[in-house]
């Protein structure tokens, strides 16, 4: 059985959207002044990405608004602009 990553966002009734509770795992920065990770909410995109589709990502892209506080909640949503295009 395989452990659960410390990453892995938690399951919505949408399949599209993702939510992952900003624990000291994935917290860095001294202790007056700590936010989560840059790549953990990628990831928990990622996964809730290819989950979603069945396939693995071959790109994605991520633009940072703002720092994610300790004990907060990351919610976000995956979208798939183009699926099973294949080169002619």
């Amino acid at each position: 059985m395989h452990e659960r990553p410390f990453y892995a966002p938690v399951s919505s009734h949408n399949a599209t959207r993702f939510q992952l509770s900003v624990v000291r795992d994935v917290l860095v920065g001294p202790p007056e002044r700590q936010f989560m990770m840059g790549g953990v909410d990628p990831a928990s995109a990622i996964m809730t990405l290819e989950q979603a589709s069945g396939r693995p990502l071959i790109w994605a892209a991520a633009k940072y608004l703002c720092f994610v506080p300790p004990d907060s909640i990351s919610r976000g949503t995956t979208s798939q602009p183009i699926a099973n295009h294949h080169p002619s």
